[in-house]
């Protein structure tokens, strides 16, 4: 069918891939695994597929995009795209370097766009790094932030000194203050992160000159979705769903 596209999403450490139904902006279903089981796991995921479809790839790192490419091939998809920025598509870029700009921000300011059309939005998507995106209602992308992600700092403080240990985050509430060097460091990276969130979206409504509507996505949400003091609708599958829009737009 037409309107069911297959996306893959390649993130720094793991691969997302999913059918998207791009009428309704949903996904049929979707499969997440690492990226070392790509081989693997990607094959099997297409081997629920009953129809034809064309494909989509978003992805940055360096060899995977060509590699599931030829998954892709080898298991009968013919049509396959890669997101780029190309004529056709309704954004425009206030980006320096627009060739530079990640396949999952554009899938992401596709998304937004095309389900919230005339509208400021924001867009978080919080995984190993967490972007912040501006939208504004005239369908511009007028650029953003990277960010260490919360779990990413943590990595780092353990690699950058000799004392602190290495600390992974729990699924318990983090204390505020912390009691224990591994409270302080959870508590640092958690509600840090999210006084920096709220420091971006206040800032941001003042550049759009309105309120935005803010979009939250991303597997590492969960950590600072419950600190933040703005409102926000979560998309788990919106970078999933922007990437199959690509498919639509690249045809005019």
């Amino acid at each position: 069918m037409a309107d069911r596209v297959l996306a893959v999403d390649i993130g720094s450490s793991r691969m997302h891939a999913g059918l998207v139904d791009t009428c309704k902006h949903s996904c049929l279903f979707r499969s997440d695994f690492p990226l070392s089981e790509m081989s693997r796991r990607l094959p099997k995921a297409l081997g629920k597929l009953k129809i034809n479809v064309s494909a989509v790839i978003a992805g940055g790192r360096k060899g995977y995009a060509q590699k599931a490419g030829k998954i892709l091939k080898t298991c009968g998809v013919t049509s396959i795209a890669t997101i780029r920025i190309v004529s056709g598509l309704p954004l425009r870029f206030r980006y320096d370097k627009p060739g530079t700009l990640g396949a999952d921000r554009i899938a992401d300011a596709l998304y937004a766009v095309t389900v919230y059309p005339k509208r400021n939005v924001i867009i978080i998507d919080s995984g190993t790094a967490i972007t912040v995106d501006a939208v504004s209602s005239t369908a511009e992308l007028m650029g953003g932030v990277i960010l260490a992600g919360v779990e990413t700092q943590l990595c780092c403080l353990h690699a950058a000194t000799n004392t602190l240990p290495m600390v992974a985050m729990s699924g318990k509430k983090i204390p505020l203050p912390g009691r224990s060097t591994e409270q302080c460091m959870r508590a640092g990276a958690a509600h840090g992160t999210a006084g920096a969130l709220n420091h971006l979206v206040r800032n941001y409504n003042h550049l759009l000159g309105g309120k935005g509507i803010v979009l939250a996505t991303g597997g590492a949400w969960h950590l600072t979705k419950k600190l933040v003091d703005f409102e926000f609708i979560e998309v788990p599958d919106m970078t999933l769903i922007g990437t199959a829009l690509y498919a639509l737009y690249k045809r005019h």
